[in-house]
């Protein structure tokens, strides 16, 4: 396949996706919908392997986003458990001075 002319549509929580089958062609359309730009995509059984090729990325990229996330939340849990301790410590503190009186 020769292609002059190549096109990047990234797909929102706001696009809309439908597929259509179509069993006298042996195939099956995923429509995709923007706000400014829509295009419909072609798929043959002989296309499986590359789609599941394709699947299994986005998975393995989905596991990635967790994982950030995941981290994000642990460290924003060790910054307040710091804080915390440290608020703590602080009213121990005042409380010890305070008992000497």
């Amino acid at each position: 396949m020769n292609i002059s002319r190549s096109t990047n549509i990234t797909i929102t929580p706001s696009s809309y996706l439908s597929c259509f089958i179509n069993e006298n062609l042996g195939t099956a359309t995923l429509y995709l919908s923007g706000s400014s730009e829509s295009i419909a995509i072609q798929f043959s059984p002989d296309n499986l392997p590359m789609l599941e090729t394709l699947i299994s990325e986005l998975r393995k990229l989905e596991v990635q986003s967790q994982q950030l996330k995941l981290q994000d939340l642990q460290h924003q849990i060790s910054e307040l458990n710091l804080s915390l301790n440290n608020v703590n410590g602080d009213c121990k503190a005042i409380v010890s001075a305070g008992d000497s009186f």
